[in-house]
């Protein structure tokens, strides 16, 4: 699911056309997903916010759902400023993170591999004889950003399990990162409202609060700060 699954939904029931949505960590992309469809979350900021309801500032953006690459394009050329009226030629080279296919939720070695060569192959076709790079991005992310290593380095786990230090890659480590940010400009924008009203929630959603109410905590805050230093890192690299 995601906060936007109304919106897949409606557009895989043939209700509409195209729909927009919100994304903050995948509630655009993953309904789409799910459904069959086609989900786009623009760059952070390229979209205007104004009259969104905001959850996490940092990482709020506006997307939207269409059931074909034309639709999806049709809705950008509203939506995205200047958008080019031609395509541009082909990339003369794609890096793929090859070590991202290890992460996927399966232990199933030979659904990863097959994921990984369908992603190569529309790799191929999009470099249209430029060259396709696989990274180990993990491990660059930890040489481009100093702070990133230097977290990963002393990654605990949680208190409530052993807090033991255990060895994370960037990949996680940025992951860290964001959630801890995420999580503390969560608190800032629903805090006071959760606190005050007493709102009469689902379980899922209490539980959401609070993690969230936990992100004041020294090394919670901590966490969030290392993701904007780690943010001006990574894009100066």
């Amino acid at each position: 699911g995601g906060s936007s699954s109304g919106s897949a939904v409606a557009v895989a029931a043939g209700l509409v056309d195209v729909a927009l949505g919100t994304d903050t960590t995948g509630s655009v992309r993953v309904p789409a997903a799910m459904c069959g469809l086609y989900g786009m979350r623009p760059t952070h900021g390229l979209i205007s916010l104004d009259g969104v309801c905001k959850l996490a500032p940092s990482y709020d953006t506006v997307g939207w759902v269409a059931h074909d690459p034309q639709q999806l394009l049709a809705v950008g050329a509203g939506l995205l400023p200047n958008l080019p009226s031609e395509p541009k030629p082909p990339p003369r080279r794609i890096i793929m993170a090859g070590d991202a296919f290890d992460r996927f939720a399966t232990n199933d070695a030979g659904v990863k591999e097959a994921l990984r060569v369908r992603a190569l192959s529309v790799a191929d076709v999009a470099a249209d004889g430029g060259a396709v790079e696989t990274i180990c991005l993990g491990q660059d992310l930890l040489t481009a950003a100093p702070s990133l290593a230097e977290f990963a380095s002393a990654y605990r786990t949680s208190p409530k399990c052993d807090n033991t230090v255990r060895q994370i890659d960037g990949l996680e480590a940025l992951g860290e990162t964001m959630r801890s940010e995420q999580r503390l400009e969560f608190w800032g924008v629903l805090g006071e409202w959760s606190e005050t009203c007493n709102p009469q929630l689902t379980a899922a959603v209490e539980a959401r609060i609070a993690w969230a109410r936990g992100s004041v905590d020294a090394d919670a805050v901590a966490k969030a700060n290392a993701a904007t230093v780690v943010r001006a890192e990574v894009q100066s690299a």
